[in-house]
């Protein structure tokens, strides 16, 4: 078998038809929990959106899970949605603290 980039198990059905049966950075075989996604002819490990710092895209959305696919919020542009282009509008804020007794105060 020739290697398949991203790949952890390749196999073959004959000496030039290589295939992948899992690719690298499986957390588990589900949304969101891979590095990498099977292409369909199973001979690609796409990159998928990740928690991995090459392959994040927040704030923002990765059509079908690719990582390829990402499109960033509103606001925000770069390849990892890491740039904010707006600047924002904050009307109210609030902050609570909390004491090692449990007593509260709250700012405004």
């Amino acid at each position: 078998c020739s290697p398949i980039n991203n790949c952890d198990q390749e196999y073959c059905t004959t000496k030039t038809n290589q295939r992948c049966r899992r690719c690298e950075g499986l957390v588990a075989d589900k949304s969101w929990q891979r590095a990498y996604i099977i292409s369909t002819d199973k001979r690609l490990c796409k990159k998928a959106c990740s928690w991995r710092p090459d392959s994040r895209c927040y704030p923002g959305t990765c059509r079908d899970e690719l990582f390829s696919n990402c499109d960033c919020s509103d606001g925000f542009a770069g390849t990892h949605c890491n740039r904010i282009t707006a600047i924002p509008d904050i009307l109210y804020n609030q902050v609570t603290l909390t004491a090692d007794n449990g007593e509260t105060v709250d700012a405004p």
